[in-house]
């Protein structure tokens, strides 16, 4: 008995389509994997913004006894907002590690507790928001 005529055919067009779905799902997986990628580059990105603009902040701010909110927008479109802010629910308090008294006698120096927070925003939704708490030396009032 002879084998039908275009059998080969049926059989390239079966493996020709089976290589066809494997390219896609090849496909899918690479784009997959770039939008991973960039996300983390952009969370990275927001992560070091706001790190860059609370570290500056502290340097201006951190042994002034100044509170307040900073904001800027980067040329990359990336929102920053810094707020220092003193912890009024704490208020002074000795200084963290057993600190001392300076004034034998008088009313000393205590610890003024300070909250930074940097947030950064980027245009497509992103967030990142960075704390850090700190300590201030401050004279008692007598």
């Amino acid at each position: 008995m002879r084998r039908p005529r275009g059998f080969a055919l049926v059989i390239a067009l079966a493996i020709l389509a089976l290589t066809a779905v494997l390219a896609l799902a090849a496909a899918q997986d690479a784009t997959l994997g770039l939008r991973m990628a960039a996300a983390g580059l952009a969370r990275l990105q927001l992560f070091a913004a706001a790190d860059d603009a609370l570290e500056r902040e502290l340097g201006l701010r951190a042994s002034a006894a100044s509170e307040g909110i900073t904001r800027e927008t980067l040329a990359s479109g990336i929102a920053v907002t810094v707020e220092i802010r003193r912890d009024r629910l704490a208020g002074l308090t000795a200084p963290p590690g057993g600190g001392y008294s300076v004034a034998l006698g008088g009313p000393g120096f205590g610890a003024e507790h300070r909250v930074a927070r940097a947030t950064a925003v980027d245009p497509r939704g992103g967030r990142v928001v960075l704390e850090q708490q700190y300590h201030l030396v401050v004279p008692r009032s007598p």
